[in-house]
């Protein structure tokens, strides 16, 4: 064979080879890409899609982009509340969908790319109202998560979301849970979700990886709302990587999770210093500063609630700021006329999907001027000012207080002492404040059932937590009743899990 052809076949050959390695379809995590992750937690959207353009351009065979850009989508719609981009996010899933399926379907990404949009798909289509799409999706999420589970078993990060889902699916309970099991795969128990993110966790933190940050962001969030352990979910939450603590996505997830904590002064220095609209709209952190410097009494509070109401495009939250405002006039000024012509607002604007909304409709349709000092004692138990809550309840004369304000009298004060760990002091004024309010519309009959059932659960008294838990079932609040059931089912789902 002539060597001159042999070689000039060996380069044609190579020449050939390298086009085709450069036209393969792979993911691939870099830092081009990490770049775009980053800009998401800084809500920072044009950043965002400009570092997406540059992967594009740059990296344009590298599919883990399309996932990256949809998280810029969701967060957009998601957490800014504002579903004006609702329709074209639609389009651009099923393009993203498309986009990923072109990979390699031997990478564990080829699934969990593709399961993570269905997530985020999901949870805004449920924004949106679409409940049941919004379950179909959630059912393709766990089929391609439980799939990629099966075939790459080294591959752990599918428990972060699979996590969620097992725990959800244990809340659900009765013929609920087997009407869901029959017409979908979805399934799991609330234990099996605390185990998975803990596995997880502590994997992740021998294998640091650009979803660290995210794994901790769950294992918090599960260990608050799920476990309680609102100390433990603040210190983990607080072991995000620097650059992601001083984003608004970071400084949210912080804040909020120290003011379930009852650590109100970290919570406002998270918040204040670094107010700064001018690279994203995340303007729920204005709300929740108001909130956070309400619960101090501070007269900033005021000028935080304003701006949420000034600039915040979705609906969610304006209910309650409007609340949060007539309060501030309440307990500030002692001014009822100001009170009530803010608690008028809250009936006119925004919607009664979340909790504290609802509350605030409620409060408005009632007419009921709340008892000043029972307020101030509220706030300040939230802001975790235990000692300033009890001496403003203590100065309280409760011989003329109206059935209503000596229920509510019972369940603060049974609120603080339960915090402050004096569990036999908080029981009997829990039990008194069902046996006042379990025929009322307010919530804190309701509550009081629920927090007895913590606090046996925590003793490990099982039977009594349960006979609480179903208390609280029976009462039916026209406030907070769908969290209060919800948090009473998983109690009773992890009853149900213990051998005892």
């Amino acid at each position: 064979m002539n060597v001159g052809r042999f070689w000039l076949c060996q380069v044609f050959l190579l020449i050939v080879s390298s086009h085709l390695v450069s036209g393969q379809l792979y993911y691939s995590v870099t830092k081009d890409i990490e770049s775009v992750y980053d800009a998401v937690w800084e809500m920072d959207h044009h950043k965002a899609y400009a570092a997406v353009a540059n992967v594009k351009s740059t990296d344009p065979n590298n599919l883990l982009v399309h996932l990256l850009e949809d998280y810029i989508d969701f967060t957009k719609i998601f957490l800014t509340d504002d579903l004006s981009g609702f329709e074209a996010y639609r389009e651009d899933v099923g393009r993203r969908l498309d986009e990923l399926q072109r990979g390699d379907a031997s990478s564990p990404y080829y699934y969990y790319a593709q399961a993570e949009i269905y997530i985020h798909w999901s949870l805004v289509r449920g924004k949106n109202g679409e409940t049941i799409r919004a379950g179909w999706d959630i059912n393709r999420a766990y089929k391609l998560l439980k799939k990629c589970k099966k075939e790459h078993p080294d591959f752990l990060y599918v428990d972060k979301s699979l996590s969620v889902i097992h725990t959800l699916m244990g809340s659900v309970k009765g013929i609920r849970k087997t009407f869901i099991k029959l017409l979908t795969s979805l399934d799991g128990t609330i234990e099996e979700g605390i185990k998975d993110i803990n596995d997880l966790y502590v994997w992740d933190t021998d294998h640091p990886s650009v979803w660290s940050d995210e794994i901790k962001t769950v294992q918090s969030l599960m260990s608050g709302h799920i476990l309680k352990d609102w100390e433990r979910a603040l210190s983990i939450i607080s072991e995000i990587s620097d650059k992601h603590k001083a984003t608004p996505l970071g400084r949210f997830l912080i804040s909020s999770t120290a003011s379930h904590a009852g650590k109100n002064d970290e919570a406002i220095n998270h918040l204040i210093p670094t107010q700064d609209h001018d690279n994203q709209s995340f303007y729920y952190l204005d709300f929740l500063a108001g909130a956070v410097l309400l619960n101090k009494k501070d007269t900033w509070a005021k000028d935080y609630f304003q701006k949420y109401l000034d600039n915040h495009h979705g609906q969610n939250f304006l209910k309650a700021a409007c609340q949060k405002m007539a309060w501030f006039e309440l307990i500030m000024n002692d001014d009822i006329v100001t009170y009530k012509s803010w608690m008028s607002q809250c009936l006119t604007i925004g919607a009664t999907e979340t909790g504290e909304d609802q509350e605030a409709q409620q409060a408005a349709l009632s007419g009921v001027i709340p008892h000043r000092e029972l307020l101030t004692a509220r706030l300040l138990y939230d802001g975790g000012y235990y000692s300033e809550s009890l001496r403003e309840l203590g100065g309280i004369d409760t011989s003329i207080l109206e059935p209503q304000e000596r229920l509510e009298y019972a369940y603060r004060k049974g609120r603080v002492f339960q915090t402050i760990d004096e569990q036999e002091r908080a029981v009997p004024l829990f039990k008194e404040a069902i046996v006042i309010g379990r025929d009322m519309k307010v919530y804190y009959a309701c509550n009081s059932a629920l927090q007895l059932a913590h606090i046996y659960f925590d003793n490990e008294e099982y039977n009594l937590a349960r006979d609480y838990v179903d208390m609280a079932l029976d009462i039916h609040p026209s406030e907070r009743k769908n969290a209060l059931h919800n948090e009473a089912k998983i109690i009773k789902e992890r009853i149900e899990q213990l051998d005892y």
